[in-house]
This record gives C-alpha cells, sequence and structure tokens, in this order.
C-alpha cells in the first residue's frame, strides 16, 4: 500500500489489505467488480469497516494524542542536541489532567 521508510503519524503501514481497506488497481480497473463482489457479501464489507474503525479510534483520545506529541518533541529535542539530557518519560497513565493540558496547550 505505503512505502514511507518510516512509520506516519497515522500508522498506515500497519493496515492491511482486505483487513481494513479494499486494494484497488492503479487505474481502478476493477473498482466495479469489487463494489460488485462486495455488494453480494455485505457480512465481508461490513467487517472491514469495523476494522477500518477501530484502527482510526486509536487515534480519538486527545488526552493520548496530546502526550504522544509531547514525547515525539522531547525525543526530537534530545537527538538534536537542544535537550542536554533525555529527562524521565512521561507516562500515558501519569494522572496528567486534561484540562490543564488544554489550559496549557492552547
Amino acid at each position: 500500500m505505503f512505502s514511507y521508510g518510516y512509520s506516519p503519524w497515522f500508522m498506515e503501514g500497519t493496515l492491511e489489505p482486505y483487513v481494513h481497506y479494499v486494494p484497488l488497481a492503479d487505474d481502478c480497473s476493477d473498482l466495479e467488480a469489487k463494489m460488485d463482489y462486495y455488494t453480494a457479501h455485505p457480512d465481508e464489507a461490513e467487517a472491514i469497516v469495523r476494522n477500518a474503525n477501530a484502527h482510526v479510534a486509536q487515534f480519538l483520545d486527545l488526552h493520548r494524542e496530546r502526550l504522544i506529541s509531547l514525547l515525539v518533541m522531547q525525543k526530537y529535542f534530545v537527538l538534536s542536541g537542544q535537550l542536554a539530557a533525555e529527562p524521565s518519560p512521561l507516562r500515558l497513565d501519569s494522572g496528567f489532567s486534561a484540562n490543564a493540558a488544554r489550559n496549557n496547550w492552547a
């Protein structure tokens, strides 16, 4: 599907054909055939939709996404020499207040 050489934020590299999406030919020449197939096999189509929705759901937790963003920035600052030493890592279950983050982040 995708070949970035690294894993983007949305983790597209973890998506599997016929599990999370239905792959199409580059020119979409098989679009009609695949639509016909999944129209005739709605249970399979619904399973793919459920799996795709489950993949997206992991990115809908604003608290978790902000913490991950902070960890990414921390790692960047350490690796780029802008932060002398890596402080103790933030924990996703550290009791971090979403309201405090919202007030300090905005």
